[in-house]
């Protein structure tokens, strides 16, 4: 709230130069029809807003501050026309202010001292323009019908464009819910999948990283100590991959292996082959009893020993010729 202590008017309505000297006190204009008392009422309101609604709204056929501020003898000259106040702002300790304020310039007012509290001040005035009601809307507030009186409360305190702007918000607020509805079952699906993916019976950081960090040791990768929202549970996998490219093998050649891997595996379960392991083993146990035979043992004379126990002189399990493995070894 503010306090008026002085107004100075000058080409501006149908004032050409008035100043009134009101020292913060209450005060009333009267006068004949056409001696200037709304005009008065308007140099208030555009001095602390900027606007005047009377020439504003509906019904205004098209009037403006900048075409019909100015006094008519100034209309070509709208720097002329302005309006300054001297004000005692009570909310800041009776600090004393003054706006000063040109149709021309109309949305750049002069603010002494422009110090952040009494800008904030005339600010908090601006927006609450209600202050300043005509003859006129306060009869047809009188006169409307019970049903109406909302709505005509809501343009004496130029609400109207508020009541728009609620519209807007709601509507923006039931086109959000309409879309947040599948995202939150994309959510919740995920949240499923993941928990059944880790095994884990919630979904916390500690126990998504002692479900995934034995995984990633399996993998090679350094355990996660912290899972933040940017955090992904693949991380160093793909540069593991990258660095460790292996070269293709040919499908032909990779199927002919596996068929001799399969042929040896098969010859490694044979019969002979179990009871030439039983032969061996036995022997060495006889061998490791005798600590002298032990020392004259050579590779050579063991390998030889190894020969004579087979007449085909063939390895059962590779097919190998025994001279030809003795003289690879």
């Amino acid at each position: 709230m503010i306090r008026i202590e002085k107004i100075s008017v000058h080409e501006f309505r149908g004032i050409r130069d008035l100043t009134l000297d009101l020292k913060g006190q209450n005060f009333a204009a009267c006068g004949p029809n056409g001696t200037g008392k709304s005009g008065i009422v308007d140099a208030i309101e555009f001095a602390l807003t900027g606007s005047i609604s009377r020439l504003s709204g509906s019904g205004t056929g098209g009037l403006s501050v900048k075409e019909h501020g100015p006094h008519v003898d100034s209309r070509n000259k709208p720097q002329q026309a302005f309006v300054s106040l001297d004000v005692v702002i009570p909310s800041l300790e009776g600090k004393k202010a003054t706006i000063h304020r040109t149709v021309k310039a109309a949305n750049a007012p002069t603010i002494t001292p422009n110090d952040p509290e009494v800008q904030a001040a005339f600010n908090n005035v601006k927006l609450h323009p209600e202050f300043v009601l005509s003859r006129r809307e306060l009869i047809r507030y009188v006169l409307s019908e019970p049903g109406q009186r909302a709505k005509e409360v809501q343009a004496l305190l130029r609400l109207d464009d508020v009541e728009k702007l609620r519209t807007v918000l709601q509507r923006v607020s039931n086109a959000c819910t309409r879309e947040l509805q599948p995202l939150e079952r994309a959510e919740s699906d995920a949240i499923t999948l993941l928990l059944r993916a880790l095994d884990v019976p919630q979904l916390t950081k500690s126990s998504v990283l002692a479900a995934a960090n034995p995984k990633r040791e399996g993998l090679g990768l350094p355990v996660l100590t912290v899972l933040e929202t940017t955090t992904s549970l693949k991380d160093g996998l793909a540069t593991a991959a990258a660095g460790s490219a292996s070269s293709r093998i040919p499908k032909v050649q990779a199927a002919g292996d596996l068929v001799t891997l399969k042929d040896a595996l098969e010859k490694l379960r044979s019969q002979a082959f179990d009871e030439a392991c039983t032969t061996a083993a036995s022997a060495a146990a006889e061998l490791g009893k005798d600590a002298n035979g032990l020392s004259a043992v050579s590779r050579e004379a063991l390998l030889r020993s190894a020969l004579d126990l087979y007449d085909d002189k063939v390895c059962p399990v590779c097919d190998t010729p025994f001279e030809l493995y003795a003289a690879e070894q």
